[in-house]
């Protein structure tokens, strides 16, 4: 599958989306954005790829990992294809590029010169309804969603003390009419609500936080823009942590005029999302506030 196959397939279901919103149909595009929930670790084209080839996959990796778990490829599956980055060296020289394979011997011996750069090839992947398990088998961790419960309460405050510690101060407190405020390194959530909402509040306003705040490729962004890309991460973020979220994705106005803007809002979205979802496991599972984009 060459890139501009693979471009085709993330065009297409882009398309198909953008038209089932224009009709006032939103339910793909929540289905979509729950997937997402599940992939978070994934970039918004290997997201699609996956979606749209298997919208129904929970799990995926590749042949040689699934028989290391002990798990093997039912006959007659068919390879899910995503994009893997590969990593090579190279050096400029008289302004040109020069790749490791086609350097000097004199030119491979100044590795200080050499640099990395990085391309993406497709690479096969199945998920675990095309498995089944041998007498050896592990047992799958649960890596995609975090199980909450029933106590948002103590959710609510061990996410309202991970937003304080990557410096965003949390208060509450009267909003008006408002559920809650972002201010720019503050964020007002209303103190007389319930923790589910104190807590899917919580999640919009760090988005806002994210996305619109000290930003100034958002100035000119009107204000439903906006939301639509606040609730969105709300609503994606909250299923990965397994808090219902009645989140509408009607009005085609909010999510772009055409399929390019509707293209940007959701690749804006889900970058956002994996940024909130990487800060909450790292702090979760090792204490940091790091994220990476893959």
């Amino acid at each position: 599958m060459k890139n501009d196959k693979t471009n085709k397939i993330i065009n297409s279901a882009v398309d198909s989306l953008f038209e089932e919103i224009k009709k006032g149909k939103s339910k793909r595009l929540l289905d979509y954005l729950e997937f997402c929930s599940k992939f978070y670790n994934y970039s918004f084209s290997n997201t699609f790829l996956i979606w749209f080839q298997l919208p129904n996959a929970e799990r995926v990796a590749g042949f040689k990992k699934w028989n290391e778990l002990g798990y093997k490829i039912k006959k007659g599956s068919k390879a899910i294809r995503i994009l893997a980055p590969k990593t090579y060296k190279y050096i400029i020289e008289d302004n040109k590029k020069i790749t490791f394979r086609n350097m000097t011997a004199e030119q491979k011996s100044r590795k200080e010169e050499h640099r990395k750069g990085i391309y993406f090839v497709p690479v096969s992947v199945f998920d675990v309804s095309q498995t089944e398990k041998t007498d050896e088998a592990k047992e799958l961790v649960d890596s995609y969603f975090w199980n909450i419960g029933n106590d948002f309460k103590d959710k609510y405050l061990i996410i309202k003390e991970i937003i304080s510690n990557t410096g965003i101060n949390v208060l509450e407190g009267s909003t008006g009419t408002a559920e809650g405020i972002s201010k720019g390194g503050e964020i007002i959530i209303k103190k007389d609500n319930d923790y589910n909402n104190k807590l899917l509040t919580l999640i919009h306003e760090w988005a806002h936080e994210l996305l619109h705040k000290d930003n100034n490729d958002f100035i000119y962004i009107n204000k439903e823009v906006k939301e639509i890309q606040a609730e969105a991460v709300s609503y994606i973020v909250s299923k990965y942590i397994g808090l219902i979220n009645p989140f509408s994705s009607d009005y085609i106005q909010h999510w772009g005029k055409d399929k390019n803007q509707f293209k940007e809002n959701l690749e804006l979205i889900i970058e956002t999302s994996r940024k909130i979802i990487y800060i909450i496991n790292n702090n979760k599972e090792r204490g940091e506030y790091e994220y990476k984009s893959t």
